[in-house]
């Protein structure tokens, strides 16, 4: 009922789905864990699924504007097209590891200080 009354256009699908990712904007490291959350925020819920090609695209330009993820997005350019590490799955799972990195290492030096 919630999702109905949210709804938008049905006729759309996937390109409209397209549309509203390509809106989702890296604004800069220190911004990084917002920029997942409006990326996966604007990917749920989707009534026709967008191939992975077309998400790493997408992923792919914003995370190149990181210098935090410089090396991570230079693995995924060394790769040829088939390989693991040239994926949106990769280039997903990469933020989302150096997020936590982040958070560990921010939680050590909030506990080295008390």
């Amino acid at each position: 009922m919630v999702y109905e009354h949210f709804a938008t256009n049905e006729k759309l699908g996937a390109l409209y789905s397209v549309f509203d990712i390509s809106k989702v904007v890296l604004k800069g490291d220190s911004h990084l864990e917002s920029f997942l959350h409006n990326w996966n925020h604007a990917i749920t819920g989707w009534k026709e699924p967008v191939p992975d090609h077309v998400l790493e695209e997408f992923f792919l330009k914003q995370v190149e504007k990181s210098a935090c993820l410089r090396v991570e997005v230079e693995r995924y350019n060394r790769q040829q097209e088939g390989h693991a590490d040239k994926s949106f799955r990769f280039l997903h799972q990469s933020v989302e590891r150096y997020l936590e990195r982040s958070r560990k290492e921010k939680n050590r030096d909030q506990m080295a200080k008390a």
